[in-house]
């Protein structure tokens, strides 16, 4: 009360400030980190997340590790902390809202993911959530010409990228990179696409990126690909 009074607020002191919800850490767990640690970066405090001195930041970075247990994260992190600051500076240039997807208020995961909870709560899907449906099915087949357009690009099949592990890497890369920037496709689902580990897809992801502000024959070919599907 007292607080309220010289605050001249109302209300319960920590009213409306906190809400749980229940992640699927192999989907979305890398992305919810990033999106945490630039908050300070959207709300107008610093220019850099690095900036902000009271963020778990500095731990992930190896700079200040007293208070902090990152080691979870870390293990879905293929990549070191120079690529993890990459990989949060990236959300700068290209924001994404992990939060966006969640479903029905508390769940944010794959499909298998939600089904699984609300079978543990003994709930069922309902039709209410109708964007995030829509958010999933847009993803899909949007997905779907992307590949297509990738695979015709490189002339090479899905199948064939996926059992090779040498020639078509950067094919590979390339087809991360796409359905990481026009999706909401998690990581383990690009990696179940393209037939890799889903810590290692981040990385993939960034190797084109930072091709893409050096390499003018890489600029040309992500766009001529690019064309094939946004027209």
């Amino acid at each position: 009360m007292y607080y309220n009074i010289r605050h001249r607020r109302y209300g319960h002191l920590f009213q409306g400030r906190f809400k749980s919800i229940v992640v699927d850490k192999d989907s979305y767990l890398l992305e919810l980190s990033r999106y945490i640690h630039l908050n300070p970066v959207r709300a107008g405090i610093v220019k850099d997340p690095q900036e902000y001195l009271w963020s778990s930041y500095y731990g992930y970075l190896g700079k200040k590790d007293a208070y902090i247990d990152s080691d979870q994260v870390k293990r879905y992190i293929d990549m070191g902390r120079g690529e993890y600051r990459r990989f949060v500076l990236d959300g700068m240039r290209r924001p994404k809202d992990p939060l966006s997807k969640v479903y029905a208020g508390f769940l944010l995961g794959s499909v298998g993911f939600i089904k699984e909870k609300l079978k543990d709560l003994d709930m069922q899907i309902t039709s209410e959530d109708v964007a995030h449906k829509r958010v999933l099915q847009d993803d899909a087949a949007r997905s779907e010409v992307i590949i297509t357009a990738v695979t015709r690009h490189y002339r090479i099949t899905l199948e064939e990228l996926r059992r090779s592990k040498a020639r078509p890497m950067r094919t590979r890369q390339v087809l991360i990179y796409l359905l990481r920037r026009y999706t909401g496709l998690t990581n383990r689902e690009i990696g179940e696409t393209v037939g890799m580990r889903h810590s290692a897809v981040s990385k993939a992801g960034l190797t084109i990126e930072q091709l893409l502000e050096t390499d003018i024959n890489m600029k040309r070919e992500i766009k001529k690909i690019v064309s094939n599907f946004e027209g």
